[in-house]
């Protein structure tokens, strides 16, 4: 029976290194390990048996939070973002969804009379087909980049 880790077997007896980078090291021996660190999700790949290029192991996942107080912008290194809107309602600008792999969790904290986030998309995309998306102390909501160029969808 294998495991999840079962190519690190084959791979620590040929593996004289591994490379963290973004660019492809193009080198030798096969199995080596590289973390692709290319995109917001970093990538595990080894070094193939004819050494012409690497195979996808997986993905390293790193879970960040962030808590935002004030008008900003959620950022591809987000996956975790907690709205404080204790000091007043304010809009959380999200980038653009053709950079984004990754779902996003938002949730609203600490409320005040009133005082929503407004979730507003980049340019024209929208979220399930709504130009922004307001939200108050307790909402959560967990969108995915369905479409490459226009819709966040809510799965949560």
């Amino acid at each position: 029976m294998s495991t999840p880790f079962e190519y690190l077997k084959d791979s620590l007896d040929v593996a004289q290194g591994a490379y963290v980078q973004a660019a492809d090291p193009g080198v030798g021996p096969a199995k080596r390990l590289w973390i692709d660190i290319t995109d917001d999700l970093p990538a595990l790949k080894k070094r193939n048996d004819d050494d012409d290029g690497f195979d996808l192991l997986g993905y390293i996942f790193n879970p960040a939070q962030r808590t935002i107080a004030g008008a900003g912008a959620v950022t591809n290194d987000d996956l975790y973002v907690f709205i404080d809107v204790s000091g007043g309602s304010f809009s959380v600008s999200l980038m653009d969804l053709a950079t984004r792999k990754l779902p996003l969790f938002l949730k609203v904290l600490n409320g005040s009379t009133g005082n929503v986030a407004t979730i507003d998309p980049s340019g024209a995309q929208t979220i399930e087909g709504e130009a922004t998306m307001p939200m108050a102390e307790g909402d959560r909501m967990t969108i995915l980049p369905r479409n490459s160029t226009t819709n966040w969808e809510i799965i949560q």
